[in-house]
This record gives C-alpha cells, structure tokens and sequence, in this order.
C-alpha cells in the first residue's frame, strides 16, 4: 500500500518538474542563442575595421524593428515569437546577421574592384 503512494508521489513530483523545465525554456533557449552571439560577435570586433559594419547593421536592425508593423515583418516576429524567441534576441540575430551580409557585400565589391584593376 505504501509503495503505491510513493510511485504516485514520485510520478507528480516527476510531472511538477517536467512542467517547471517547460516553462522556462523560452529563457533557456534565449540565454544559450545571447551567449552564443556575444561570443560569435566579440570575435567579429577584435578584427581591425568591423566596428563599421555593426553600425550599419544597427541601423538597418532599427528601420526593420520601427517598421515591423508592416506585412512580412509583422509575420515574421510572429514566427519568431511562436519559436520562443524574444523580440531583443531576435533583434541581436538581425544586427549579426546583418553585418555579415554587409562585410560580406563590402569585401565582394572591394576584391572585384582589386581583380579588374590589374
């Protein structure tokens, strides 16, 4: 009789904290992607001139956040936030994502300028 009570107290208390780890995995999930990019960005900005390139990509991150009202912005942090993803995580993805695209695009541009001048 009393081992019935113990696998049922064992088994709420197994519920009680699969829930609490549920509930918190929106924070979890959104402090692992902060220190993923703070690390992946601070290797970006110990390089000599990508200081640039991030603030550009804030300014882009900033024209899309203060439109995000409109059509495919709107549904896209909807997405985001049906992911569990925070707006400020999101918008932290958004400024890396950015300046890469434009260090990218620079460096493209400069290297083809480089290769039809010689």
């Amino acid at each position: 009789m009393i081992d019935i009570f113990v696998l049922v107290i064992l088994i709420l208390f197994a519920v009680f904290v699969i829930f609490t780890f549920i509930s918190y995995t929106s924070l979890i999930l959104n402090l692992i992607i902060l220190i993923a990019l703070y690390f992946l960005i601070s290797r970006d900005l110990k390089d000599k001139d990508n200081h640039k390139y991030y603030l550009v990509s804030l300014f882009l991150t900033a024209i899309v956040l203060i439109f995000s009202n409109t059509g495919l912005i709107k549904n896209l942090l909807i997405l985001t936030e049906n992911l569990l993803l925070s707006t400020a995580i999101v918008s932290v993805i958004m400024v890396y994502i950015f300046a890469n695209i434009i260090a990218f695009i620079y460096e493209y541009l400069h290297h083809l300028k480089v290769k039809h001048k010689k």
